[in-house]
């Protein structure tokens, strides 16, 4: 039986509970179809705010090359420390920098309205990146904060959605965006971003 199993099962079963699964695995649930369309993209991937790397290890595992960092690697919101599924750095948003440009930059499940989301697009559109991989909900949700949406519907273009499972209740999904040309932006006024 292989990860994406084990973890359908439990949650299918309620083998375990919701907060025990996501210190164990992951805030968003991982399926086959999601790892494929990420891998996919044929371009090597930065996960920031990657917890205990449990989608890296996924990726990695599939044939994608991804990097992983985290504030605190491998520590759970809620205090517990799980082990890390793939090498996890310690690093935020601060190390996005040009040499970055060509990769994507992977956001699973950031933390709900606080900046960490925001910080991280507008530092990779600083360097130049022009892939994103986003896992979470959209703007409303309990991800990432209103800039951040803002940010991602003005200058990004979806190119692709998959529907992962999902925990009851909440409505996450994979979406893979491509940042738009200045041509087909439609800025609000006084707007000043990278």
């Amino acid at each position: 039986m292989n990860e994406y199993q084990i973890a359908a099962r439990s949650v299918q079963h309620h083998i375990l509970s919701r907060p025990e699964l996501v210190k164990r695995y992951s805030w968003a649930i991982p399926d086959e179809e999601s790892i494929r369309a990420i891998v996919g993209l044929r371009k090597p991937i930065l996960e920031i705010g990657a917890g205990n790397g449990y989608w890296a290890s996924l990726i990695a595992t599939a044939g994608g090359s991804i990097e992983c960092w985290d504030i605190e690697p491998g520590m759970h919101v809620d205090g517990g420390s799980e082990k890390l599924w793939y090498p996890v750095s310690k690093g935020g948003p601060e190390i996005l920098g040009p040499q970055h440009r060509d990769h994507a930059l992977m956001l699973v499940w950031p933390p709900f309205n606080t900046p960490m989301a925001t910080d991280c697009l507008l530092q990779f559109m600083k360097a130049g990146g022009r892939s994103l991989i986003y896992v979470g909900e959209s703007m409303g949700g309990c991800t990432g904060d209103d800039e951040f949406h803002r940010i991602l519907g003005s200058h990004w273009e979806a190119i692709r959605h998959v529907n992962n499972p999902t925990w009851g209740g909440v409505r996450d999904r994979v979406c893979l965006y491509e940042r738009m040309e200045d041509d087909r932006r439609q800025r609000p006024r006084g707007e000043d971003l990278p």
